[in-house]
């Protein structure tokens, strides 16, 4: 149970001049105090179910009509059971209406229902009490109440509506891992020239699955940015013969693609085991080409 003493605050034009009238104001404004400090009853119920999260309220005398409604932050989610509002209206309530929370990004919660309940001196309705049942997030909140008119704030207070808001912090989320560094955009080496032939390189975006391979076994070459969409020639050039515009290559005539992946078989004719081979790549379609040179290949 809590008791709950606040005076009747009367119209500033309404004035006593006399000592009598004078003389039991201060007296009933001791007692209140008194039995205030001493029975821990204040403006709104203290039967919290939760701890507060937020709370501007006190025992000083207040006005109708706040100029800004309650705001408060949260650090971390918070689960929300109850919020309470303070209508004293010059000790005549007011009939309960609904409140709601509104975060920092325009989002609603609510509004939800209040029940009134009984103040000092037996006042009906003064104060708002909405059972609430909901979850929100880290943020900025203002409290919301849908009859600003009657709502009870003083200079104390900042000229905000008094509120309660009860429930209790959440742990917060974990943070989110960091996101992975961007894979590296394919950009190509400078042009080579054959036979005065410009060709794009991306020999360094390529590699060979194997650097040993069976007579009329298959090998792949793996590529991440070269764009196979032309025509795909695979070549194997002696690495005795070395470089040079008139060194020939053996062009292989068994040559797959899926997806990033070309699969080539290499020639199984005597004359072609026990040799390394420069092993090339071109892709023909528009201009330029493209090239790449993934390894070395030895036929066993």
């Amino acid at each position: 149970m809590s008791i709950q003493i606040r005076l009747k605050k009367f119209p500033a034009e309404k004035v006593y001049s006399s000592a009598a009238a004078e003389m039991k104001t201060r007296i009933y404004s001791g007692l209140a105090l008194l039995l205030c400090l001493v029975l821990f009853a204040c403006a709104v119920p203290a039967n919290a179910q939760a701890p507060d999260i937020y709370n501007n309220t006190n025992i000083e005398g207040v006005n109708n009509g706040p100029t800004t409604s309650p705001q408060f932050s949260l650090k971390a989610p918070a689960r929300i059971t109850q919020i309470v509002t303070y209508h004293w209206n010059f000790g005549r309530g007011a009939r309960p209406g609904a409140i709601s929370l509104r975060n920092s990004n325009g989002q609603v919660f609510g509004p939800f229902a209040a029940v009134g309940s009984s103040g000092q001196g037996g006042a009906a309705n003064v104060n708002w009490v909405a059972t609430v049942n909901v979850t929100i997030p880290a943020g900025s909140y203002t409290v919301l109440d849908s009859d600003p008119n009657t709502w009870s704030n003083n200079a104390r207070s900042g000229f905000r509506g008094f509120a309660i808001v009860r429930g209790s912090l959440l742990p917060a989320p974990p943070a989110s891992p960091p996101a992975p560094a961007p894979a590296p955009a394919c950009q190509p080496a400078p042009s080579v020239y054959i036979r005065n032939i410009r060709y794009d390189d991306y020999s360094r975006y390529t590699s060979l699955s194997t650097t040993s391979v069976a007579p009329g076994g298959f090998f792949r070459i793996q590529t991440s940015c070269l764009p196979l969409n032309g025509q795909i020639v695979v070549t194997l050039q002696d690495v005795n013969r070395g470089p040079g515009s008139g060194v020939t290559a053996f062009r292989l005539t068994n040559v797959s693609v899926s997806g990033n992946v070309v699969t080539a078989q290499a020639p199984d004719l005597p004359i072609f085991q026990n040799r390394t081979y420069h092993v090339a790549l071109f892709v023909y379609g528009r201009q330029p080409f493209k090239t790449a040179s993934p390894g070395q290949i030895t036929i066993r």
